[in-house]
């Protein structure tokens, strides 16, 4: 599971729609029982995600808004 960042921390300081995604996003994976093997989650900036099908890991970047990447 990625994502959930606050993409405009100059904009929301407390809970921003980012972190409502998380909480809702990991209660309804634990009310299917869907086993979450690894997370990126939170914070401030957002994430680039690259991934091929096949047996390896996400490629995961996180971005921050000063970085203006």
């Amino acid at each position: 599971v990625f994502g959930g960042g606050n993409m405009f921390p100059h904009l929301f300081r407390e809970k921003h729609v980012g972190a409502s995604n998380v909480d809702w996003v990991l209660h309804y994976l634990d009310a299917h029982d869907v086993q979450v093997l690894d997370q990126c989650l939170g914070g401030n900036g957002y994430r680039k995600v690259s991934w091929t099908v096949g047996p390896q890991d996400p490629v995961v970047e996180t971005v921050f808004p000063e970085q203006g990447v």
